[in-house]
C-alpha cells in the first residue's frame, strides 16, 4: 500500500501575504476617495482684482490704478482699535466728483478668503471714517478706492497708521 503525500493546508484567509495583497488596493481606493473629497470639500477661492479673461488671455484691468496716479492722490489711513479714518489728497487740484460720498476698505488676506474684511466708509467733513468687524493681525493687502480710482499696498498688523501713494502693487 502506498501512502499519498497529503498536506494539510490552511484556509484561504488564513495566509498573511494574501491580506498583504488584497490590502494594498483597499487601501489605495480609500485613499484615492478621501483625497477626491479633501479637493471638491477645500477649493481653491477665486482671485480678487480686476482680472478679465480675453479668449485665452488673462489680463488686468489696471485704469483705476492708472486713474490714481494720473490724479496723484495721497492717502492716510489711521486705524484706531475697530476705527478706520482715511484722508485722501492730492498733489494738484482734483476735480468734481472724484472724492465720492463712500469709500471702499478692503483688507485681503493673502492665503486665506475666510480673513478678508470688507468696509464701506462715509464721507465725515474732509475724512472717510468706518468701522470694521474685526481687528486684524498679520499681513493684508489693504486696498482703498471707489469704481473709478483705487490705492493699495502690503501691510503688516497691528499698525496705527499707514501712507498710501497711488501705484501698481
Amino acid at each position: 500500500m502506498t501512502v499519498e503525500n497529503q498536506t494539510d493546508s490552511a484556509p484561504w484567509y488564513k495566509h498573511p501575504w494574501l491580506w498583504f495583497v488584497i490590502f494594498v488596493p483597499v487601501f489605495t481606493v480609500v485613499l484615492c476617495f478621501s483625497l477626491l473629497y479633501v479637493a471638491v470639500v477645500n477649493k481653491d477661492p477665486d482671485v480678487r482684482d480686476d482680472w478679465y479673461k480675453d479668449k485665452k488671455a488673462i489680463n488686468q484691468n489696471l485704469s483705476r490704478d492708472n486713474l490714481a496716479i494720473s490724479l496723484k492722490l495721497q492717502g492716510v489711513v489711521n486705524f484706531t482699535g475697530q476705527v478706520v479714518e482715511v484722508t485722501i489728497s492730492s498733489q494738484g487740484a482734483l476735480p468734481d466728483g472724484v472724492l465720492p460720498g463712500e469709500l471702499d476698505l478692503v483688507l485681503s488676506h493673502p492665503t486665506d478668503q475666510k480673513r478678508d474684511i470688507h468696509t464701506e466708509l462715509k464721507l465725515n467733513g474732509n475724512r472717510y471714517t468706518g468701522t470694521m468687524a474685526v481687528q486684524p493681525t498679520g499681513r493684508y493687502y489693504l486696498e482703498v478706492g471707489c469704481k473709478t480710482w483705487r490705492m493699495k499696498e502690503a501691510v503688516t498688523f497691528p499698525v496705527s497708521s499707514v501712507s498710501l501713494n497711488a501705484h501698481t502693487l
